[in-house]
């Protein structure tokens, strides 16, 4: 989701606002865990489907069905792999 023209936030957040409790993506996630301390400022495409947002604002998880797929965007670093 990330590009260079985009401003990345380096600050700790939790999830926010939940807009799809039931989806298929927060199955088995401990959302009172998840967290990151980096995420870009981006948008949510026309026709993806927002999950939720981090309790900065910015998005967190979206996902987008097309005909045979679905594609899935999270907006963070997970901490393993962070510099």
């Amino acid at each position: 989701m990330p590009n260079a023209q985009h401003e990345m936030l380096r600050r700790l957040v939790m999830v926010g606002t939940v807009f799809e409790p039931g989806s298929d993506l927060l199955d088995g996630v401990n959302l009172g865990t998840l967290s990151t301390d980096a995420q870009a400022d981006v948008a949510v495409q026309p026709g993806a489907i927002l999950v939720a947002k981090w309790s900065s604002g910015r998005a967190a998880i979206a996902y987008r069905p097309l005909a045979n797929s679905t594609i899935v965007a999270l907006n963070l670093i997970p901490s393993s792999v962070r510099p």
